[in-house]
């Protein structure tokens, strides 16, 4: 299974999936460094250069690449969901966690951020209030999606993480497969996550070390929230 974040820009992506991958131990991916690293220019730069439409076909070779991937975490380009080709060959092996954040959040963090105008090109020509506008035309489609929706606005990445991996355990009865760390055997994660049986078949192949990762990951973060 794969834990995919979704969400505007400046949602905290980038920063909570890096920090649930080191938690997990998994490999993260995102897609917009995937994207500079796979053409050698930034977001900004295809789209100056190519247009938009340029920039969504690249960004689609570089989630149809994710596809295949399991057990990684992987943050999206905010409008790559928008995309239901871009959706249909993630979702198989995914988990959707929605990040969001009030808008006065994301445009301060947007204004913090000095590699924003470096990176990322104005959504649309005017530019001005663009990112109200979007995320309103947005939110439907990430609410529509998430299996899990966490909101970030005035929370740390630690907190965040936490949040995340304190969610799934709450998805994911308890299990003797779980129960204990590094039991050495390989039995399915099917059915822990019982909010749909799309969720059950994208953890089918998750293994228990991971599970045992994901648990003792949410206990200490529990211990360190609520010291005794």
């Amino acid at each position: 299974m794969n834990l995919i974040l979704i969400g505007y820009r400046a949602s905290g992506k980038t920063s909570t999936g890096k920090r649930l991958s080191g938690l997990l131990r998994r490999p993260f991916y995102d897609t917009d460094a995937l994207i500079r690293q796979q053409t050698g220019k930034t977001v900004k730069g295809i789209v100056l250069e190519e247009g938009w439409p340029a920039f969504r076909e690249a960004e689609k070779a570089v989630i149809t690449g994710l596809a295949s991937q399991e057990g990684a975490v992987i943050a999206l380009g905010g409008g790559a969901l928008l995309d239901p080709a871009n959706v249909e060959v993630l979702k198989p092996r995914g988990l959707f966690i929605w990040l969001r954040a009030e808008m006065e959040t994301i445009q301060e963090r947007l204004k913090g951020d000095r590699a924003n105008s470096e990176q990322r090109p104005p959504l649309q020509p005017q530019g001005n209030g663009e990112e109200e506008e979007i995320l309103s035309r947005r939110i439907p489609a990430y609410r529509a999606l998430a299996d899990l929706a966490i909101d970030t606005t005035g929370r740390s990445i630690e907190a965040v993480a936490g949040e995340i991996l304190a969610r799934l355990e709450k998805l994911r009865p308890t299990v003797p497969a779980c129960s204990g760390p590094r039991s050495g055997s390989k039995r399915s994660m099917s059915g822990h996550f019982a909010r749909s049986s799309r969720v059950s078949a994208a953890v089918s192949s998750t293994t228990t070390t991971a599970c045992w990762a994901l648990t003792r990951s949410t206990r200490s973060w529990a211990r360190n929230r609520n010291p005794a």
